[in-house]
């Protein structure tokens, strides 16, 4: 006779955001969708950019004055690891104008803490 299993636990989804004050979101967007286009899928326009990365997804969007994204990932070593990624490209992309990314949790767990 086979044993019971417990349920499987639901999948928690680690998120953070930030945004970055700059009046070149648009330009720095599009550097950051194209600078993966050619290895993962990019989903792009004017506005905002998927940006389907092995870690997870993040999502870009570009207004006046600033740079908002949102990255996902299924555990925190992911999550740093897009942090980290799509924070030092977009410091070395905007070093003249001094951009600095400063990330915040987002999900459910953080604002339990």
């Amino acid at each position: 006779m086979a044993q019971a299993q417990p349920p499987k636990a639901q999948t928690h989804r680690a998120l953070a955001h930030a945004c970055v004050a700059t009046h070149r979101a648009h330009r720095y967007l599009r550097s950051l969708a194209d600078r993966w286009r050619d290895r993962v899928v990019v989903e792009f326009s004017a506005e905002a950019a998927r940006i389907d990365l092995p870690a997870g997804p993040c999502f870009i969007s570009a207004g006046p004055g600033s740079l908002a994204i949102l990255v996902e990932a299924e555990d925190e070593r992911r999550l740093e690891d897009l942090q980290w990624m799509i924070g030092a490209k977009l410091e070395r992309l905007g070093r003249t104008e001094g951009l600095q990314v400063v990330w915040a949790r987002a999900d459910a767990e953080a604002e339990g803490a």
